[in-house]
């Protein structure tokens, strides 16, 4: 097998298929890193729409994601989408396990949740959107992500 060593973990092999090289990553300790993909955002209008800024997440096998939710009022419903691309243009909603239909509703009251799931994407965001909202009716949200390999 040949291997090209590239700067920090990456590295290309050598793919016999395709004639061609291919991105790799390595892993021999466990490493984690933070990112916060919503910082303290408030929802206040009636229908509103986040996108956060993307993460390089391939080096990384796993992800948490820390959801902070405060509810003032009784706004309708907020929904966060975990997407995933190979690109970092082209996104895809994930839809495996809870992640989908990620929603809170103002019932629910104030949250601090964690969810996990599996990284196998180059890049990754945070889609969100509320509904409901108004100046007295609000979402404020905070998701942070712990990423490990």
């Amino acid at each position: 097998m040949d291997i090209k060593k590239l700067e920090g973990e990456a590295i290309q092999i050598w793919d016999e298929r395709d004639l061609k090289w291919k991105l790799a990553y390595e892993a021999r300790v466990r490493r984690l890193e933070t990112f916060e993909f919503v910082k303290a955002v408030l929802f206040d209008s009636t229908a509103e729409v986040y996108t956060s800024k993307s993460f390089e997440c391939a080096p990384y096998k796993e992800f948490l994601l820390m959801i902070d939710l405060d509810v003032t009022g009784v706004p309708t419903d907020i929904q966060i989408w975990v997407e995933f691309s190979h690109d970092n243009v082209n996104f895809f909603k994930l839809m495996d396990g809870p992640f989908g239909s990620l929603m809170y509703e103002d019932s629910a009251g104030d949250k601090k949740e964690a969810v996990s799931g599996k990284i196998i994407a180059g890049w990754m965001r945070l889609y969100v959107v509320s509904s409901g909202c108004d100046a007295t009716n609000t979402f404020k949200l905070s998701v942070t992500a712990e990423v490990s390999a």
